[in-house]
């Protein structure tokens, strides 16, 4: 409704919306989705890649763990802090319990879709360093 802000992840293409089989006019569609946030990332890899980057995440505190005699708890934060490699889902860091990552958001806005166009919505990080 018009009293929501919906999130699509993972939707493939823009096109996708006019290509699927649907009981739905396409001004329904575009109706529906008009003001929608949307990321590109396939639905079919999305939790693998981050299940992915967190096993490589955990792997990378044990190595750590092992080699050290400091407590777990203090590994654990000194690792968190140093982490910073690429993984399936981008470049791996964190910052105050959070990672730090960039994702790509567009908008669907109607009367641009059309032109099989999104709008892109500026980036954030909460370094400088966005792309």
């Amino acid at each position: 409704g018009s009293r929501y802000q919906w999130f699509i992840l993972g939707y493939p293409s823009i096109s996708t919306w006019w290509n699927e089989p649907t009981d739905c006019s396409m001004q329904e569609i575009i109706r529906a989705i008009n003001g929608t946030l949307q990321t590109r990332v396939s639905q079919k890899d999305y939790f693998d890649a981050y299940v992915y980057d967190t096993i490589w995440s955990l792997a990378y505190l044990y190595q750590s763990h092992l080699l050290s005699n400091q407590s777990i708890i203090g590994i654990f934060k000194n690792v968190l802090e140093n982490i910073d490699f690429i993984g399936a889902t981008g470049r791996i860091r964190y910052l105050n319990g959070g990672r730090i990552g960039e994702v790509l958001v567009e908008q669907f806005v109607a009367c641009r879709m059309m032109k099989d166009k999104t709008c892109r919505i500026p980036c954030y990080e909460e370094e400088d360093d966005c792309h």
